[in-house]
C-alpha cells in the first residue's frame, strides 16, 4: 500500500508520475553551492585586482564599470553567506579515527579503496581564505570618495567577520594538522582586513597627504641629481602634489614654494614653445607631468598603494606572505592524500594558491608604481638604486590614462535621432545621459589640441594679470577682445549651457561649410574637437561634471535646429546645406536657439581668422568649465580613469591659477559651488611678476 500519509510527493515508487530530475539537481546544488561560492569569492578579488584601476583602458569600459560596482558591492554579501553556510556544515565523517599524524586514515590493510579526510577540517580552511579576501586588492580599497568617512562600518565589518570566522575554526576544531594550519591562516586573514581599516582611517580626517612624506629640500636635491628621466619626472610630481595638495579643497598653499614651481614650469614652456625641435616635447612632458600627479591622488584615495613603503606595512606584509606559503606547504605534507587530489582538497589548493598569487601581485602593483621612487628618494642605497632602474626599465611607457575624450555631435544628433519606443524606454529606465552616450563617440586627445592649450595658457600667464584667477575667469570675452569682434560679445554673456550649444552648433556649420584647401586644418580640427568635447561632457556626463545648470531645453532647441535645416533631409552635415544657411536672411529681432546659432555663424564665416577665434574662444569655455567643476567631482572621477577635463583643472594650478576654498553652507551640501565662497590668498601677479 503506498504511503500516502508519509510522502506525498517526493517518493518516486509510491507516485512515479513526481519521478524528475528536481530532487537530483537539488542534491547537486546542495553538494556544490559552498564550493561555488568561495571560488566565486577568490574570482571576485583577481578581477577587481586587475580591472579596479584601469577600467578605462579598453572600449568595454563600460561592462567593466559594471562589474566592478557589482562585484564590489557584493563581495561582503557573498562573504557573509559564504561564512554562514561553513558554520553549517556537518561532519558526515565523524566517526572516522584519525593516525598519527592526526588526519583520517588514508586506508585499512587489505582493501584498495582510500578514505578522504574528514571534509569539515578542509572547509575550516577556507573561512580565513573568505576574511583573507575581504581586504580587498591593494588596486582598489573602495569605491566611492565617501567611504573613506565610513571607516567605523568597515571596523565593525572586521570585527563581526572575524567573529564568524573564529566561531567556523571553534566549530570544526580538532587535534589534528589541520585545524593548526586554519588557526594559522587566520593571521593573514586578520592582516590584510585590518590593513583595509588601517588605510579607510587614515583618509577619514580629510587632510591625509599620504604614508611617505618627503621635504621640499630632499626632493629638489634629488631630482636634480636623477639620471633616470622617468625618476626625475615622477619626484616633480611628487613636488607639484607635496605644494597642491589638490584633493584637500582647504588646503593653505604655501606661496614661496609655489612661485618656485610656476616659474620652472613656465619657463620650461617657454623654452618649448620658442623652441620648434623640442616644443612637441616639452608639451607631452608636461601633460605627462599631470598624469602622474592625477596618478598619485588615486593611489592615495582610492587604493592601498604606498602601505608596503612603511615599516609596519612590510612587517604586517611579511607575516602575511609567510604564513601563506607555510599553510600551502604544510597542507601539501600532511594533509595531502595519495593519488588523485580532487573535490574539497583540490578547490582548497585553488584557495590558497589564489590568497599567494593576490599577495604578490599586490606587492608587485606597489613596486612598480610611481610611489617607488618617491621611496627611494626617502630611503636612498643600493636596493633603491637597483629598484628605480627596474622602475625605469618596465613603466618608462607605461599608459597612466585611457588617453582618449568624449564627442558627442547635436547636429549629428538632430540628424540621427527618431524618437522610437525602443529609446523612449531606454531614456526612461536608464536616463537621459543613456541614451545620449549612445550617440557619442571617443576620440584620442590630439598633440595639436595640447599644444593650442598650453600656449594659449601661457601667453595668458605672460600677461601678468589676473586673466587665469578663477573670480575672474572668462569664457570667450578675452577671445573677443583679442581679435576685436565685440559683435559676438552677446554670444559669451548669455548663459554657460546655452552659450556652448550657440557656439558648437555654429562651430560645426562653419566646419562643414568650408574649403579645407583655403584654411589650416589643424586649427578647423582643434576647434571641432573641443567643441564636441564640451557638447560630450554638457549632455552625457551633466551629473559627474556640474560646471553648469543641467540642459534642460535639449530636446526643444534640438526641434528647432531641425526647422532651422528645412525640417530635415537627406543629409544636413554638409557643405551644400550649411552654404545654403549661411546665406539665409536672418532675423535680428528673434531670438531663439536656431536664429542665434545661424547669426553667429554667419558672422564668424566673414571672418579670415574665425578658426583662432573659435579656437580660443573654446579654449576658454573647457578652462571656465574646469573651474567651476566642483573638486569632490575631479577627484571622484580619477576612478573611471579620469577625464581631460580633470587634466585641464590641474594644468590651471601649474600656471599659477587659485582655487575655490569649498567650504559648508547653510542648506547647501559641501560639493556644491558657491559662488560667494571665499578664494585662496591671491598670489598669481606676483608669480608673474617674479616677485
Amino acid at each position: 500500500m503506498p504511503c500516502i500519509r508519509i510522502c506525498k510527493t517526493d517518493c518516486p515508487k509510491c507516485h512515479p508520475e513526481y519521478d524528475n530530475d528536481f530532487g537530483q539537481l537539488r542534491k547537486i546544488w546542495e553538494e556544490w553551492d559552498l564550493r561555488i561560492l568561495v571560488l566565486f569569492i577568490l574570482f571576485t578579488q583577481l578581477y577587481l585586482h586587475f580591472f579596479g584601476r584601469h577600467r578605462r583602458k579598453s572600449m568595454a569600459r563600460v561592462l567593466i564599470n559594471v562589474n566592478v560596482w557589482l562585484l564590489y558591492l557584493f563581495s561582503d554579501l557573498l562573504a557573509t553567506i559564504a561564512l554562514g553556510k561553513l558554520s553549517k556544515v556537518k561532519d558526515d565523517d565523524a566517526n572516522d579515527t584519525t593516525n598519527l599524524k592526526g588526519v583520517s586514515k588514508v586506508g585499512s590493510p587489505g582493501r584498495n579503496d582510500t578514505k578522504k579526510p574528514i571534509p569539515q577540517l578542509t572547509r575550516g580552511l577556507w573561512a580565513p581564505v573568505i576574511l583573507f579576501c575581504l581586504g580587498g586588492p591593494d588596486t582598489m580599497t573602495i569605491l566611492r570618495l565617501e567611504e573613506n568617512n565610513l571607516w567605523v562600518r568597515h571596523l565593525i565589518g572586521l570585527f563581526t567577520q572575524g567573529l564568524r570566522t573564529l566561531y567556523v575554526l571553534i566549530l570544526t576544531w580538532t587535534p589534528n594538522g589541520l585545524s593548526i594550519l586554519a588557526l594559522l591562516l587566520l593571521i593573514p586573514g586578520i592582516i590584510k582586513y585590518g590593513e583595509r581599516v588601517w588605510v579607510i582611517r587614515s583618509r577619514s580626517g580629510g587632510k591625509y597627504q599620504g604614508f611617505i612624506q618627503l621635504n621640499e629640500t630632499t626632493i629638489d636635491e634629488t631630482s636634480n641629481s636623477a639620471s633616470q628621466p622617468n625618476a626625475k619626472l615622477v619626484l616633480q610630481a611628487y613636488s607639484w602634489f607635496q605644494t597642491l595638495k589638490p584633493h584637500i579643497p582647504d588646503y593653505e598653499l604655501n606661496r614661496d614654494r609655489l612661485k618656485i614651481l610656476v616659474i620652472r614650469f613656465s619657463e620650461s614652456v617657454r623654452i618649448g614653445a620658442e623652441n620648434l625641435a623640442t616644443g612637441d616635447t616639452v608639451i607631452e612632458t608636461s601633460f605627462k607631468l599631470i598624469e602622474i600627479e592625477l596618478g598619485l591622488i588615486y593611489d592615495m584615495l582610492f587604493s592601498k598603494v604606498g602601505t608596503v613603503f612603511t615599516i609596519w606595512g612590510s612587517i604586517l606584509r611579511s607575516i602575511s606572505f609567510s604564513c601563506l606559503v607555510s599553510v600551502l606547504v604544510s597542507f601539501f605534507l600532511i594533509a595531502m592524500p595519495p593519488g588523485r587530489v580532487e573535490g574539497d582538497f583540490l578547490i582548497t589548493i585553488v584557495l590558497l594558491v589564489g590568497a599567494i598569487f593576490l599577495e604578490i601581485a599586490g606587492i608587485l602593483v606597489q613596486l612598480v608604481s610611481d610611489w617607488v621612487i618617491v621611496w627611494a628618494c626617502k630611503y636612498p642605497g643600493r636596493l633603491a638604486n637597483l629598484v628605480v632602474r627596474v622602475h625605469e626599465f618596465l613603466i618608462l611607457d607605461r599608459k597612466r590614462w585611457s588617453g582618449f575624450m568624449g564627442q558627442f555631435s547635436f547636429l549629428n544628433f538632430c540628424e540621427e535621432y527618431k524618437p522610437t519606443r525602443y529609446r523612449k524606454m531606454v531614456q526612461s529606465l536608464c536616463g537621459r545621459e543613456k541614451m545620449l552616450s549612445r550617440f557619442g563617440s571617443l576620440s584620442a586627445v590630439q598633440p595639436s589640441v595640447k599644444k593650442l592649450i598650453i600656449i594659449q595658457l601661457f601667453e595668458k600667464y605672460q600677461k601678468g594679470s589676473d586673466a587665469l584667477q578663477t573670480s575672474a575667469m572668462k569664457r570667450g570675452e578675452w577671445s573677443i577682445e583679442k581679435y576685436k569682434c565685440q559683435e559676438f560679445k552677446w554670444s559669451v554673456e548669455l548663459e554657460f549651457d546655452r552659450s556652448l550649444v550657440i557656439w558648437h552648433l555654429a562651430t560645426d556649420i562653419c566646419y562643414h561649410s568650408e574649403d579645407p584647401n583655403v584654411v589650416d586644418t589643424g586649427d578647423m580640427e582643434a576647434a571641432k574637437i573641443l567643441s564636441n568635447y564640451m557638447m560630450y561632457l554638457l549632455l552625457v556626463c551633466p551629473s559627474r561634471f556640474p560646471f553648469c545648470n543641467n540642459y534642460d531645453k535639449f530636446m526643444e532647441d534640438c526641434n528647432k535646429v531641425k526647422k532651422l535645416f528645412g525640417g530635415g533631409g537627406s543629409k544636413w552635415s554638409n557643405a551644400k546645406s550649411c552654404e545654403s544657411l549661411l546665406e539665409q536672411k536672418i532675423d535680428l529681432q528673434d531670438t531663439t536657439v536656431a536664429n542665434q546659432v545661424q547669426n553667429l555663424a554667419k558672422g564668424l564665416s566673414e571672418k579670415a581668422d574665425r578658426w583662432e577665434i573659435m579656437r580660443n574662444v573654446w579654449v576658454e569655455m573647457l578652462c571656465y568649465a574646469s573651474s567651476q567643476c566642483p573638486l569632490k567631482h575631479h577627484v571622484e572621477e580619477l576612478r573611471h580613469g579620469g577625464e581631460f577635463l580633470t587634466h585641464v583643472w590641474l594644468l590651471l594650478m601649474h600656471f599659477g591659477v587659485e582655487r575655490k576654498v569649498e567650504r559648508n553652507t547653510p542648506g547647501k551640501p559641501k560639493d556644491e559651488y558657491d559662488s560667494s565662497t571665499k578664494t585662496t590668498t591671491s598670489y598669481f601677479a606676483e608669480v608673474a611678476g617674479g616677485g
